[in-house]
């Protein structure tokens, strides 16, 4: 059964205070091992927010000394579900962070197009020219985009397409 970030975050909750480490603590003990971590990581990480990244899952276990992720009959299997899970949660926000940088785009490339449009005294022609020419370069951006990334469930639409395309490593492959 996979457990999803909330629950993964309580259960860190609670492992570090059966353990009595304060959140600055084990952020400590993180950044020992050369992540850049801070109160406020285990903050969200602990209330679901933040997801634990795969560099971080190792080390995290070995400071607790203790199994968040479960074990399965097979461990390949778990580690599998694992990354695949990990991997989709990056690729969404990875897509969402680019949709919403077209969105940005586009609106800027209208403002600039009706602000290039309306310059027409003398001096200003060429400053309009251009940032009308500027303005229609960035909405075509948007319009030439791919069209899952029109859509709110982008993420989702992305994963949807690579599905079966990518291969997630075994966990001796990923630690070559």
């Amino acid at each position: 059964m996979k457990k999803d970030d909330f629950e993964i975050g309580r259960e860190l909750a609670n492992i570090r205070l059966k353990r009595s480490l304060s959140q600055d603590q084990l952020a400590d003990m993180m950044n020992e091992r050369g992540h850049q971590w801070s109160r406020k990581t285990v903050w969200s990480m602990e209330r679901g927010i933040r997801s634990i990244r795969l560099s971080e899952a190792y080390d995290l276990e070995d400071v607790l000394g203790v199994s968040l992720f479960g074990k399965a009959e097979s461990e390949d299997a778990t580690y599998k579900e694992f990354v695949e899970d990990r991997w989709e949660n990056e690729v969404k926000d990875a897509v969402e962070r680019i949709r919403l940088a077209y969105d940005e785009a586009y609106e800027l490339g209208l403002t600039l197009h009706l602000v290039g449009f309306r310059m027409d005294d003398g001096e200003s022609k060429e400053l309009a020219a251009c940032l009308s020419g500027f303005g229609e370069g960035l909405s075509r951006l948007y319009s030439d985009a791919p069209e899952f990334l029109h859509g709110k469930d982008a993420g989702e639409e992305f994963i949807r397409l690579v599905r079966g395309h990518v291969t997630p490593p075994t966990q001796e492959e990923d630690k070559a």
